[in-house]
């Protein structure tokens, strides 16, 4: 923002952040303090009247994916990219973000809502994230998703298994330090990305316990920290592929390939899944099996052994105990008893 002089009279340029172009006024003005104290009278109208700055939705998600990198999960910077995947393809990259209205995204959102239920509903949370960080950023004047609701969708039963399937499934891996993995996920509950993420220093064979914590690399699921007890079968597993003390860094991850490399997370998810559907052939299993099934399995094991919801909930490190009440169909027997005190 400056001002110049031509023709007697004094000019104001300035950037226009909403038009996203170079723009002049007169000041109206002949003398130099006059037009200074036009420019400074226009500047507070400007902050007054501030309106959403300029940015394409293919530079926002530039922009956004540089802010997440290294804040969030690697799984969730490729939802942004899916997200914003979908969006672009439809409304192109070049359309400016604040030209986005509520209506044309709830339209876009419904029609491919039947064909991808899970995918659309994670795109639109992902987006509506997305968009609250752009209000904070001056992009928008409001976020055009926060009004909009999608239809809900049926939550089923998780599928657990127990130890003996466990095995039974894991017989079918040839890796042995895919098998700790696996062994790993199902007698701790942690996350793939918490467990690919785990360091020697994280866990105390001393008190027994796994801290799952926050470091330069990564973040939790929730952003909180937590404490995760080591039963004695995942001790004794651990203890044999404990290193020697003195190759112990802080630095050192507890699961690395062959080539010390670490495991990416869909790599790791893909096996699991290859040694499940192998293992279904032969023996009676639900193919539907994932990963995420040995978190399900330690919570449904626990639950159905009689811990509370609330203790399995602060294991999982569930930010809120909603999340966690998907296994209380199990204990049925306890409110079937609690009735039964009535006769």
């Amino acid at each position: 923002m400056f001002i110049f002089k031509r023709n007697s009279k004094y000019y104001l340029e300035y950037f226009d952040e909403e038009e996203n172009r170079k723009k002049r006024i007169s000041t109206e003005h002949t003398k130099k303090q006059e037009a200074l104290i036009f420019v400074s009278k226009f500047k507070e109208n400007l902050l007054a009247n501030k309106k959403p700055r300029f940015i394409t939705l293919e530079d926002f998600q530039k922009k956004y994916e540089s802010f997440t990198e290294k804040a969030m999960s690697e799984g969730y910077n490729k939802n942004i990219k899916y997200a914003f995947g979908i969006l672009i393809d439809h409304f192109g990259g070049e359309l400016a973000l604040k030209k986005i209205n509520a209506n044309d995204l709830e339209s876009f959102l419904i029609n491919k809502f039947p064909e991808a239920k899970h995918a659309t509903s994670l795109a639109y949370r992902t987006l509506k994230s997305a968009f609250h960080k752009a209000v904070q950023w001056n992009y928008l004047d409001s976020n055009p998703l926060a009004k909009i609701r999608l239809p809900k969708i049926p939550k089923n039963k998780p599928i657990f298994i127990n130890d003996i399937e466990l095995k039974q499934i894991i017989s079918y891996e040839t890796n042995d330090l895919l098998k700790d993995i696996y062994i790993f996920a199902f007698y701790s509950g942690c996350r793939i990305n918490e467990i690919l993420n785990l360091k020697w220093s994280s866990i105390d064979f001393v008190q027994r316990i796994i801290r799952i914590k926050n470091d330069s690399g990564f973040t939790t699921k929730s952003k909180k920290e937590r404490i995760v007890p080591i039963c004695n079968y995942l001790f004794e597993n651990l203890k044999k592929r404990l290193p020697k003390m003195n190759s112990i860094k802080n630095d050192a991850y507890v699961f690395l390939d062959s080539k010390g490399r670490k495991f990416r997370t869909d790599t790791v998810s893909k096996w699991f899944k290859k040694i499940v559907k192998d293992a279904a052939k032969e023996i009676k299993i639900d193919s539907k099996i994932h990963f995420h099934t040995l978190r399900h399995s330690f919570a449904s094991c626990l639950v159905q052994k009689g811990v509370s919801i609330y203790e399995v909930s602060k294991l999982l490190g569930h930010a809120d105990i909603k999340t966690t009440q998907i296994y209380a169909h199990l204990r049925s027997d306890d409110l079937r008893n609690a009735v039964e005190r009535l006769d």
